[in-house]
């Protein structure tokens, strides 16, 4: 439903239109956005911490931590049969949890510069 007010308003906008002179403006502001060297530098920066913090983390037995703890639900829920032996965690949880931080590292590494 189109309300009265809205079409009396798109009528007088549209009557009452007028062009503003740039004068420069635009110009200006394109000249004071930050460099794109600036922008390159951070890029790089989030690339080199990014692999620090993988190297970081198989150097430190990360990989060794994760399986052992991925092993460690498993048998808990294939001993029991049931999802009630994670000491209150669902499974579901762990699952949504773990969607969630591939999401999120594969949407860093999408929006990484090429």
């Amino acid at each position: 439903m189109v309300d009265n007010d809205d079409i009396l308003l798109k009528d007088f906008l549209q009557a009452n239109k007028q062009e503003v002179a740039d004068n420069g403006f635009s110009r200006r502001v394109m000249n004071r956005l930050p460099e794109r060297k600036a922008q390159l530098l951070s890029y790089l920066l989030s690339a080199v911490s990014l692999v620090l913090v993988v190297v970081l983390f198989f150097v430190q037995g990360g990989v060794g931590l994760v399986g052992s703890a991925l092993r460690e639900v498993f048998q808990n829920i294939s001993f029991s049969g049931n999802f009630s032996s994670l000491n209150g965690t669902e499974p579901w949880t762990v699952a949504v949890v773990a969607v969630v931080l591939l999401f999120m590292g594969y949407g860093k590494l999408a929006n990484m510069p090429e």
